[in-house]
């Protein structure tokens, strides 16, 4: 009775804390103090936890995300934040699993379920099968869609500029929401604090089935005869082997073309230099090269799937498959190369850069998927490994204050192309006391002038709805700096 009594004043702990530091504020300093409390909360309701090696990983990864919120106050250092709480919820409720997704799809069912079950708990006693399979449907009619939804809005996002600029206007609004001016905003995130404790703290039945299925998830492949419904086992196997073979050295030649054509072109070949020949140069043809990329390395992956690993004298193809991953690597150098041209004659921005981070991550996966191949990986090590490299090159991302380092960058590495509108209107606040370092660059009374001003003006209303709860040391530079 006594750690029932506990538990729910944690809960209560948690809902508390929820409704004080994040009501009217923005991510600050309030997330490193959410994190120390999740942490703190995770121990108390899990003794012995941390000795798992999850547990710590999550942790050091909640309280790092946090401190980038604090220093840095970047989007990337805030979704990074909401992943790693993610993270460190599904951990709690499963130790064991080692799989970043599985940890974060508990996290999402136990948040989600949380403010019935706690009902269900305090005014109806045990839980009732009927009770519990209602919830489980009222979970699916409302994650399908959203998911849904948040899949098809990411396409139509980054592909129809104009929906992107309409979706840009109505987020920035969302904090000037009148709802958050209501004592019912309050209760959300009192019943969100409340909810992720619960979550915590609580038993997941989805947690033995997803630590049962990994369980029989092996890193290293085994061999798994089957029957086929033509000829003999060895023979389909060896037929397979042939149509691979040949299909990969047919495709190394045609790739070894476009490598050898991207060499003298893009590498040492003559740049464009007008911006409309640049743009072209660089965007025609970018995104479909890294999509091939991502379909070179999907069939590599099919072909030793499972027993190709296994068939005797599979050398030649395995030395087709690494070379076929090379040139890819090649590939992609190209496709940075391209973007370095860009980036040279007009600058930095959250485009290029992000062409460049998932260049990197591709990489990274074709390496893995070289191991794979070497070694006779399955492919939950080629998930599990790239996952967490995905995780480690975002937290990497988080420590850049990306605003401030694009802004500098241009100024002084493209000054004579200079897109001055992107560096005050596209990019936030954070920039703020570099502009006001080139005073040159805003004359009197001039249009840019009135565009930095606004932007100073929005600054400092957000500084002053807010408290101390906010505070983040990006701010405090730009400040000082633009004072």
């Amino acid at each position: 009775m006594k750690r029932e009594i506990g538990f729910f004043v944690v809960v209560l702990a948690g809902a508390a804390l929820y409704a004080w530091i994040f009501w009217h504020e923005s991510l600050g300093i309030n997330a490193l103090l959410s994190a120390v409390f999740i942490l703190a909360a995770m121990g108390k309701l899990h003794s012995g936890i941390f000795k798992e090696n999850m547990a710590r990983w999550s942790a050091v990864g909640l309280l790092f995300s946090s401190l980038m919120v604090v220093v840095n106050n970047s989007l990337i250092a805030k979704g990074l934040h909401a992943t790693s709480l993610a993270l460190c919820i599904g951990v709690a409720q499963a130790p064991l699993l080692r799989f970043v997704w599985f940890s974060g799809l508990l996290a999402l069912h136990g948040v989600i379920k949380a403010p019935l079950a706690m009902v269900f708990e305090l005014f109806r006693g045990r839980k009732n099968k009927l009770q519990w399979r209602t919830l489980r449907n009222l979970i699916l009619i409302t994650v399908i869609p959203t998911f849904a939804v948040l899949f098809f809005f990411w396409l139509y996002y980054f592909s129809n500029s104009a929906f992107a600029a309409l979706a840009d206007k109505v987020l920035k609004s969302v904090e000037y929401w009148p709802i958050w001016q209501w004592p019912l905003g309050r209760l959300l995130l009192a019943l969100l604090g409340a909810s992720i404790v619960y979550a915590i703290g609580r038993e997941n039945p989805l947690a033995d089935k997803l630590e049962a299925f990994e369980a029989n998830q092996c890193q290293e492949l085994e061999r798994k005869r089957k029957k086929v419904w033509w000829g003999h086992s060895t023979m389909a196997l060896k037929q397979t082997y042939k149509i691979s073979f040949f299909t990969l050295i047919a495709l190394n030649l045609l790739l070894l073309v476009v490598n050898l054509t991207d060499v003298a072109t893009v590498w040492w070949g003559i740049v464009p230099e007008t911006p409309y020949e640049l743009s072209q140069f660089v965007h025609t043809g970018t995104y479909l090269l890294i999509f091939s990329i991502l379909v070179a390395s999907s069939f590599v992956a099919l072909i030793f799937w499972n027993n190709l690993n296994f068939f005797p004298h599979n050398g030649p193809l395995k030395k087709a498959a690494m070379i076929w991953l090379a040139q890819n690597v090649l590939l992609a150098l190209s496709v940075g190369a391209r973007n370095y041209h860009y980036i040279a004659g007009y600058g930095l921005a959250y485009k290029r850069i992000g062409v460049l981070v998932f260049l990197l991550l591709t990489i990274i996966g074709l390496i893995s998927l070289y191991l794979k191949v070497r070694d006779r990986k399955s492919m939950f090590y080629l998930l599990l490994t790239n996952t967490w490299a995905w995780y480690i090159v975002w937290m990497l991302c988080a420590t850049l204050n990306w605003d401030v380092l694009i802004t500098r960058y241009n100024l002084r590495y493209t000054r004579e192309h200079l897109d001055l509108p992107y560096l005050i209107n596209d990019l936030s606040d954070k920039n703020l006391y570099v502009l006001y370092q080139e005073a040159e660059l805003f004359p009197a009374n001039s249009y840019e002038a009135q565009q930095l001003n606004n932007k100073r003006k929005h600054f400092e209303q957000r500084l002053a709805s807010n408290t101390w709860l906010s505070w983040n040391w990006a701010d405090e530079v730009n400040r000082r700096g633009a004072e």
